[in-house]
């Protein structure tokens, strides 16, 4: 129940977000609203449909270069869709990327990289 309620709350401020500046932190904003909608089943108001089209225009305004959004998605998107192979290979993704594809985000890249190999060492338990 709280964390239905953390949804509630999340859901409007990180739309606002998006209205204001979606292209700030690299398309972070987007990243969040992708999370939000993947991170809980439909039953309480996900949609992986608007999860897939938030996580898209994340990509397209960072180029792919903002590594998180690759971890969040696998982290909401792929474990809500049931989708183990999607999960691997946003994952791998992170792990092979290039050093430095975005200098100013390099500490949140690093982030990502040390959370994707975390994850991918769990793949078998998370989608048993």
């Amino acid at each position: 129940p709280t964390a239905a309620a953390d949804f509630a709350r999340l859901l409007p401020l990180t739309e606002r977000l998006v209205e204001l500046d979606e292209s700030s932190f690299w398309g972070m904003p987007r990243v969040l609203l992708g999370a939000v909608h993947a991170g809980r089943p439909a039953a309480l108001g996900g949609d992986l449909r608007r999860a897939r089209a938030e996580f898209d225009r994340a990509y397209e305004i960072s180029g792919r270069n903002l590594l998180l959004a690759q971890v969040y998605e696998a982290k909401t998107y792929s474990i809500q869709a049931f989708e183990a192979d999607g999960f691997v290979a946003l994952l791998r993704e992170v792990i092979d990327a290039p050093p430095r594809p975005l200098p100013d985000a390099e500490l949140l890249n690093q982030i990502a990289r040390r959370e994707a190999a975390r994850l991918i060492e769990r793949t078998e338990e998370i989608f048993e």
